[in-house]
């Protein structure tokens, strides 16, 4: 079973973030809810890959993924030292 089924299973109504299966690296909980917990640089890295140089990539991940809430499904967004 791949994370992604098994945060299905625990929520099915939890969000991910399109494109960036790859930054998945958990499930984490918050206010009882089982939520996908991603890896920041990861979600940078796929972005420079999809053609933004670094500075756009971390512009663009700071303002609409970090910054997107879309409920309280929302993913949990990490920075892994």
């Amino acid at each position: 079973m791949t994370l992604l089924q098994m945060l299905q299973e625990t929520n099915p109504d939890a969000l991910t973030i399109d494109g960036h299966d790859s930054a998945l690296i958990g499930i984490g909980g918050q206010f009882g809810k089982c939520l996908a917990v991603y890896d920041r640089a990861k979600i940078i890295d796929n972005l420079i890959a999809m053609g933004m140089t670094a500075e756009e990539a971390t512009e663009y991940c700071a303002y609409n993924i970090d910054g997107a809430w879309v409920g309280d499904n929302t993913p949990i967004i990490v920075d892994l030292w």
